[in-house]
């Protein structure tokens, strides 16, 4: 007999609640804001920093890797082609082999 669509969420909970995804470390960022708008602009300033800081970091370290591997041929892009689409991607001027890309306007 299939289960009900309670029992399958009360399982999910007991899972969940047993297995702890997240550390208590890993909440501590989001649980003490409380429900406010103040407290929610924070947060949402916070996340928001996470982000910038993160797409910094993976755009620089891609750009280093297309630079590293760069061979030019007839039918790969110009170093600047690479650098223009990871600017646009990331929104940051970043260097593939000799080549800054520009970031186009908004």
């Amino acid at each position: 007999m299939p289960q009900s669509g309670t029992d399958l969420a009360r399982k999910i909970k007991d899972i969940v609640h047993h297995v702890r995804p997240l550390s208590d470390e890993a909440r501590a960022p989001i649980l003490h804001f409380a429900r406010t708008r103040s407290d929610l602009g924070h947060l949402r300033q916070f996340l928001n920093e996470i982000a910038a800081n993160c797409n910094q970091r993976i755009g620089q370290r891609l750009a280093q890797l297309l630079s590293a591997i760069y061979l030019p041929t007839p039918s790969t892009p110009t170093p600047q082609a690479l650098a223009d689409c990871l600017a646009a991607i990331f929104r940051l001027p970043l260097q593939v082999a000799t080549a800054v890309g520009d970031v186009p306007p908004d």
